[in-house]
């Protein structure tokens, strides 16, 4: 079952990622002119609201990156655009870390001396960008501006999602700090409530923030079709498909907070260790109803609609009329409720 949320799921954003890099990687490597990469930041302190760091991070980013001076910096250095994505880090010493790498694609083939004065340029900028707006970074950290192979630098901007698409608490994103995927693996890891009150900040914070974007124009001239991120998980991925739901089942599971359990019992159906008939109940539990297809894929849709519909086959059995499998009590595993709001104001 994929959510399909870039910011809440680590597998979801794992194929999201993986895919956007890859599109990214092909199309960089045949540019004959320079790619690289500037990561900006703001001061950040323990304590501090990630939702407040991160408006001055992105009204700063607005600003620096528009107008009269921006226009100039695109005709002396040959700038025609640039691909933007957010990631954010955490740390008990120093709190909540956004911050914004950006691909900058020139026409021209830059020298060392050239991107220096770039990177000068731009950190002077950036700089007074961010005390309008309240905050503080320094000129000598707030925008380091690195070069590579076009390979390295399009890996490194689309790092975060694919490292920790498989989770361990053995993976840290360094230096003390975690990624939100690892909060998540520490509250399930440890139960220490904290992890989860983060992960949930997190997850409020960026919930509708765009994870990478192109400048106007980039993407055709990169080559680049505009594809949601839906598209790009129906794609040959590592995953089979267990079930499909319609929109207001899926709405129904979210709301009642029964995502894992969903997700337990239609694996656990389609590969018969849980009996038909203890799955539907479960589902009419739910307000669900629920059909088994030709391939084996379950069907879930609300009381008073139609199952969803299937491109790969037409055939569906509901589940009073399926064969069953062996008789064994499900095992169900419930996730962590990052919804549950009990004493966390939001």
């Amino acid at each position: 079952m994929l959510c399909g949320s870039i910011w809440g799921c680590p597998i979801c954003s794992g194929y999201i990622t993986e895919n956007r890099r890859r599109e990214l990687a092909d199309a960089i490597d045949n540019w004959q002119g320079s790619v690289f990469m500037g990561a900006f930041t703001v001061q950040h302190h323990a304590g501090d609201e990630l939702k407040d760091v991160k408006a001055v991070l992105f009204a700063s980013m607005r600003s620096s990156m528009g107008g009269r001076f921006w226009q100039g910096i695109k005709e002396r250095y040959g700038i025609v655009g640039a691909v933007q994505a957010n990631e954010v880090t955490w740390s008990p010493d120093n709190g909540w870390h956004p911050h914004r790498h950006v691909l900058f694609f020139s026409e021209r083939v830059l020298s060392e001396p050239d991107i220096k004065a770039f990177e000068g340029e731009v950190q002077g900028r950036f700089s007074a960008s961010v005390t309008r707006q309240g905050g503080y970074s320094s000129e000598h950290w707030g925008v380091r501006v690195t070069t590579g192979s076009k390979k390295e630098t399009a890996e490194y901007c689309f790092k975060w999602g694919l490292d920790y698409e498989m989770l361990s608490q053995a993976k840290q994103a360094g230096n003390g700090h975690l990624t939100p995927f690892e909060l998540a693996d520490m509250f399930g890891g440890t139960g220490n409530l904290q992890y989860k009150f983060l992960f949930r900040e997190y997850y409020y914070a960026f919930k509708g923030s765009k994870r990478v974007s192109y400048s106007k124009g980039l993407k055709q001239r990169l080559g680049i079709k505009e594809r949601k991120d839906k598209e790009l998980l129906k794609q040959d991925n590592d995953y089979q498909v267990k079930a499909e739901l319609t929109p207001l089942a899926f709405k129904a599971v979210c709301i009642q907070h029964k995502r894992g359990e969903v997700l337990e019992i239609t694996s656990g159906s389609t590969i018969g260790t849980i009996p038909l008939t203890t799955a539907g109940s479960v589902f009419l539990s739910m307000g669900l109803d629920a059909v088994r297809y030709d391939d084996g894929v379950l069907g879930i849709f609300s009381m008073g609609e139609s199952p969803p519909t299937r491109y790969e086959t037409a055939g569906a059995i509901p589940f009073e009329y399926a064969t069953l499998w062996k008789d064994t009590e499900p095992i169900i595993i419930k996730p962590p409720d990052w919804n549950d709001t009990s004493g966390f104001g939001r």
